[in-house]
């Protein structure tokens, strides 16, 4: 097997397609499901990359309720120091 995977061609012959079910689940916004989990969370990860691909994940935590969802396309994450 290769190394390094470098098409979606190459990706698909592996893993194959999602099934229906799991394309279906995929949002593009923030529904009442998604802000009810949020608003309970004690945690969350942030991810970042850059235009390398770089990509770096740093988790954050505080009480449940300090990230705010304020519509279905933002958050506020509040961090008191």
């Amino acid at each position: 097997m290769k190394e390094k995977v470098e098409t979606e061609e190459e990706l698909r012959s592996i893993l194959g397609y999602p099934s229906e079910l799991t394309v279906r689940k995929d949002i593009t916004y923030l529904d009442h499901h998604c802000r009810t989990f949020i608003s309970k969370a004690p945690f969350l990860v942030l991810s970042t990359s850059n235009q390398t691909g770089f990509c770096d994940a740093s988790p954050r935590g505080d009480n449940p309720g300090f990230v705010l969802v304020m519509d279905e396309k933002h958050l506020v994450i509040q961090f008191l120091f």
